[in-house]
């Protein structure tokens, strides 16, 4: 199945993959799909897809996924099958020390439809020199759905979400779906990506507890970050908005008031890793309560040199 081969690869990259795994009309659900996100996930990542496409970040996450042949057979397929991806979106959340904990949402336009998943089923078994195969589909309550090898299903939301949930997670977003009792809102992850817009080009929000910070216990009210959430702009440039959530104000304040030393100390080694020496000058610094934010505009003259420093990193 294609659920199987996929989301064994990078998560977020392969409900790239998923996105047009769409499924029949049925009544569906207009709930927010942020609502449906389990309790105990620790970390969600969105994405646009058009704009990232589109920015210099798109060759280096095209080179990523092509080269994972799952993944490259599977946006070939995609391109085969689906015309029109410039509005599509959608996130992963799972919870950071069980990989077998996700869920995904993909949403788009009319993408719910089940002759869309056949294709796509189609044209990578094509592609691994096999037969095509029969994937079936039963309702539950107001979705369809179909169940996926190894355990979780593909649930079609409305005619324009399609989402993706593993085995262990299935009751709670089937719950979820069928009582709005159930739905989440109030957990700490609700809570931390509940003002994100979900357009935002790349998103990420995540929850942190105090294994997770420990080693910042140089940086005075750093132990006691227990959130962050983070977007990128990649309209001009690369815009960088980050929100850190503390236990209280007093933390956030030492915080707030330690970080401009920090970023003048680290301005001088920044040429020695291949960036402008001047790339934090503009950084804004802001706190209110609990909650310190930055923000950060990277010129598009100097995004090359991040995204090949980001590459040397990521490869070491």
């Amino acid at each position: 199945m294609v659920r199987s081969s996929l989301v064994s690869s990078v998560p977020l990259l392969s409900l790239l993959c998923l996105a047009p795994l769409g499924c029949k009309e049925a009544k569906g659900t207009d709930v927010d799909p942020r609502l449906l996100v389990p309790g105990d996930a620790d970390v969600v990542m969105g994405f646009s897809l058009d704009p990232v496409r589109q920015s210099p970040l798109g060759p280096m996450l095209g080179t990523a996924m092509r080269s994972d042949h799952d993944m490259s057979s599977a946006m070939d397929a995609t391109s085969k099958c689906v015309t029109d991806l410039s509005a599509l979106r959608g996130f992963v959340a799972t919870q950071m020390d069980a990989d077998d904990k996700i869920f995904g949402v993909v949403q788009s336009p009319g993408i719910g439809d089940e002759s869309v998943v056949r294709c796509i089923e189609d044209a990578m078994r094509e592609a691994d020199g096999e037969k095509g195969g029969i994937i079936l589909f039963e309702t539950r309550g107001d979705v369809r759905i179909t169940p996926q090898e190894g355990g979780g299903y593909l649930i079609i939301l409305n005619k324009d979400a399609i989402a993706m949930v593993d085995g262990p997670w299935e009751d709670k977003v089937f719950a979820a779906i069928e009582q709005p009792a159930s739905r989440n809102s109030d957990s700490p992850l609700a809570k931390a990506m509940a003002g994100m817009d979900a357009g935002a080009h790349l998103w990420v929000a995540a929850t942190l507890d105090e294994s997770d910070v420990a080693d910042l216990g140089d940086v005075p009210g750093a132990t006691a970050i227990r959130s962050v959430v983070a977007a990128l702009d990649l309209a001009s440039g690369i815009g960088i908005d980050v929100d850190l959530g503390f236990t209280d104000a007093e933390q956030a304040g030492a915080f707030e008031e330690a970080l401009p030393a920090m970023m003048e100390e680290i301005g001088p080694s920044l040429p020695e890793a291949g960036l402008p020496a001047d790339l934090l000058e503009g950084l804004k610094i802001e706190g209110e309560g609990t909650v310190v934010s930055t923000k950060l505009q990277i010129a598009g003259d100097a995004v090359p040199g991040v995204l090949t420093t980001m590459m040397a990193l990521a490869s070491e």
